[in-house]
């Protein structure tokens, strides 16, 4: 047990030094299912001879606040060359898991992009199929409203003499959102 430890559970080292690991259920620090995968990788190191570590990520409930760390249980090995004996350790691995995080969402935003760009592109060569001006405004409309992106579309002119809409196209629109558009 080192200070990371302490400063990890708020304990003082010789309240934790002597203890079974059940003392980490019983501190807060883990969760009853984070301390029975932390037991199944003791018991997997320690059963099956092709397996000299385990690993895996726990959350943890510090003085703190919560955080994200690796949990790993590795085989040390006797004079006889057995594995007899395990020792683990505890990674915050809190700044890798929210990098993480931030790269999914940002793959997820890109995927998103790019997803729109080709219902564009798709949109854009249908104009050519489209005969006219409103074909190709109800074709905009009704396409943008298909996709998973959008719930609803209009297109329409915008008179300046008047100050108001004309040629108003809609898909996908409530009643009310048509006409309250169309007032202006």
């Amino acid at each position: 047990v080192n200070q990371a430890i302490e400063s990890l559970t708020g304990e003082n080292r010789s309240d934790i030094v002597g203890n079974q690991a059940d003392i980490f259920l019983e501190l807060g620090v883990v969760n009853q299912e984070a301390f029975d995968q932390a037991i199944e990788a003791c018991r997997t190191v320690l059963d099956e001879d092709s397996v000299s570590s385990r690993s895996f990520q726990i959350q943890l409930h510090t003085p703190k606040g919560q955080i994200d760390a690796e949990y790993r249980v590795a085989s040390v090995p006797d004079n006889q060359c057995h594995s007899a004996d395990l020792v683990g350790t505890i990674r915050d691995i809190s700044d890798r898991v929210a990098q993480e995080r931030r790269l999914e969402q940002q793959r997820n935003e890109l995927n998103s992009v790019s997803k729109i760009q080709a219902l564009i592109q798709r949109i854009i060569q249908s104009f050519s199929e489209a005969p006219t001006r409103t074909a190709i405004r109800e074709t905009v409309c009704e396409r943008l409203v298909a996709s998973e992106y959008y719930k609803g579309a209009w297109i329409a002119d915008v008179r300046y003499e008047a100050k108001g809409l004309s040629n108003l196209y809609t898909a996908g629109l409530s009643e009310e959102l048509e006409e309250s558009i169309s007032k202006h």
